[in-house]
């Protein structure tokens, strides 16, 4: 991680104009960058995709354009009709001379992969890290899983959301109903972090003969946008070895300083006593939805929570005041807050900010109340 942060340089002069008309997030993207280590950017592009089919077709799409590298990271991976088609597409490219790189969580995959699978990949030329291998014996970090969707290519884009490599995630294998998931593609300066976050994840495990050299990856080397977007993007990651609970901060701090409302997606609702008080406080003032798949709260004190009708919401955001927004890795649970290891983007006064909003409000119209 240190020798990712030296490679990070965050921009003073992003905070000290947001000081002077929004205080509140001022802070926060402070909070996040002295925190995860990743900094703030404006000049980068969010589109969001309210659906695993939508970022799964734009996914193909961006791969298919790939002539440097492709880094995956990813919980769970499945083969089926959505992961043989990227592993189609990676194996070409590995023959046209692409470094693929492809990491997956041992327990994420464990029912999902045949054994050995790293070795099949590696036979492709693909080269290949299992994070935290099942071990049957009790151990605690048995529990600290890699949680994170992360797809960076060439500089040019990334990606990340809720969606894994596996056809639930695209509603092509059915289990719990219609899978109602969401993803974003990264554009511009901020893909310089995602990149950075894959190395660092990739050089603590890989062996020694695969670790990437961060020298070799620079933030003028990131496409650029052909015309300047307005907001700020700071990609943010989270992990359990330190004391700082940075995902269960970020959206504490969404819900203290909503004026009007906050809505989330969460696949689970089990949280803990900070977060309930929190949400009670806010509840009282403005308006608070969720839309949970399962959860094991409610309250009576203006927090509204909505199930959804069709099937399983995997989505992971949340959104308040037609200004801020975050999306990413991290579920409403003690798993993803406190032992996994996650990653998200917090979004301001981004046209993205506004698509989040929408993509809830429209499934709030599926929901039960």
């Amino acid at each position: 991680i240190e020798e990712s942060e030296r490679h990070l340089k965050i921009d003073p002069q992003i905070e000290e104009e947001l000081k002077l008309t929004d205080g509140s997030t001022a802070s926060q993207i402070y909070y996040l960058e002295h925190q995860s280590g990743f900094p703030a950017y404006k000049d980068s592009k969010v589109d969001y995709y309210p659906s695993g089919e939508e970022c799964f077709r734009i996914m193909v799409e961006e791969l298919k354009k790939a002539q440097k590298y492709i880094y995956l990271e990813y919980f769970i991976i499945e083969e089926g009709i959505m992961w043989n088609t990227i592993l189609d597409i990676l194996e070409e490219k590995v023959k046209l001379g692409v470094d693929v790189r492809v990491m997956y969580d041992d327990v994420g995959c464990i029912f999902n992969l045949p054994s050995h699978y790293a070795d099949s990949l590696r036979k492709k030329g693909i080269k290949c890290v299992v994070f935290n291998r099942y071990i049957p014996v009790f151990s605690t970090v048995f529990n600290n899983r890699d949680h994170r969707k992360i797809l960076v290519i060439d500089g040019n884009a990334a990606f990340t959301g809720g969606i894994n490599f596996a056809d639930e995630y695209i509603n092509e294998k059915q289990r719990f109903g219609y899978w109602k998931d969401n993803g974003v593609r990264i554009t511009g300066k901020a893909v310089y972090s995602m990149i950075q976050m894959f190395l660092q994840m990739w050089n603590a495990f890989a062996p020694e003969k695969e670790k990437l050299d961060y020298e070799k990856f620079s933030l003028e080397e990131v496409a650029l946008l052909p015309e300047k977007e307005r907001g700020i993007v700071l990609p943010y990651s989270d992990h359990p070895l330190d004391s700082e609970f940075v995902g269960e901060s970020v959206y504490i701090n969404l819900i203290n300083s909503a004026q009007k409302y906050i809505y989330f997606f969460t696949p689970y609702l089990i949280i803990d006593n900070e977060v309930v008080t929190a949400l009670i406080l806010c509840g009282r003032q403005r308006t608070v939805r969720f839309a949970p798949s399962g959860y094991q709260y409610r309250t009576d004190t203006g927090t509204k929570i909505f199930q959804y009708r069709p099937g399983f919401v995997h989505a992971k955001c949340a959104v308040c005041d037609d200004k801020i927004a975050t999306v990413g890795t991290i579920n409403l649970d003690y798993r993803s807050l406190y032992l996994h290891f996650e990653n998200g983007l917090f979004l301001y006064d981004c046209h993205t900010v506004m698509a989040i909003k929408q993509d809830i409000l429209d499934t709030l119209e599926d929901c039960n109340h």
